[in-house]
């Protein structure tokens, strides 16, 4: 762990906490939003001359993070007249809707959810009839789940919002960026798909020399 960035960030939010004393609710978002705006990487990140203090995978890998939680707030706002869709089930949804049937072990390795919390997205969906779940006629001993008349009724009818929290995610970047950005993203989930799969064999150190 990097300990002396640990530190850096903890300063930087002291610093943000009396930056704003009259703020009651301070969020992670603020801080961030605060962060971004100072226009400068957070103290002990930055590049001295001779130095090579800067760490340009920690300012990426806190990028990535960052965006999520602005996505994930995003996402929980649109959704708030699509009460059935909570959290991460849309995109089960949409898995099922694009993909086609899948097993339960299929959808939730295609969404990159720990069991745990994959069943409880499944559980949720089957019990509001959105899913449903039927024999694979091409092999009985398992079961696939399917999309609803009701889930492609509940798809449609929130796939304008969808599309709107998309572009709003996507925010100011133009045709060419958002392009650079899907390679990017698609090199990345080529990269790290492979080791998310078998990720209980192997500790980070393993990993990084795979």
């Amino acid at each position: 762990m990097n300990f002396d960035l640990l530190t850096s960030i903890i300063e930087s939010y002291k610093k943000y906490e009396l930056s704003f004393p009259k703020l009651k609710e301070k969020n992670i978002v603020g801080f961030a939003k605060w962060v971004l705006q100072s226009q400068k990487p957070l103290e002990g990140t930055k590049k001295s001359e001779g130095e090579s203090s800067y760490n340009i995978d920690l300012e990426i890998s806190k990028g990535i993070v960052l965006l999520y939680r602005y996505a994930r707030t995003w996402i929980k706002k649109g959704m708030d007249n699509h009460p059935e869709l909570i959290n991460e089930d849309f995109t089960y949804l949409y898995s099922l809707v694009r993909e086609g049937n899948m097993t339960k072990t299929q959808l939730i390795a295609h969404n990159l959810h720990e069991k745990s919390s994959g069943m409880e997205i499944i559980k949720r969906l089957l019990a509001l009839k959105i899913i449903e779940e039927k024999i694979n006629e091409n092999d009985r001993r398992s079961k696939e789940l399917f999309v609803t008349a009701k889930g492609n009724k509940l798809f449609q009818d929130s796939w304008k919002t969808t599309q709107d929290i998309a572009r709003l995610i996507t925010g100011n970047l133009d045709n060419n960026e958002k392009e650079q950005l899907v390679k990017i993203l698609n090199k990345l989930h080529k990269f790290h798909n492979p080791l998310f799969l078998d990720r209980d064999k192997n500790d980070i150190g393993t990993l990084l020399k795979k």
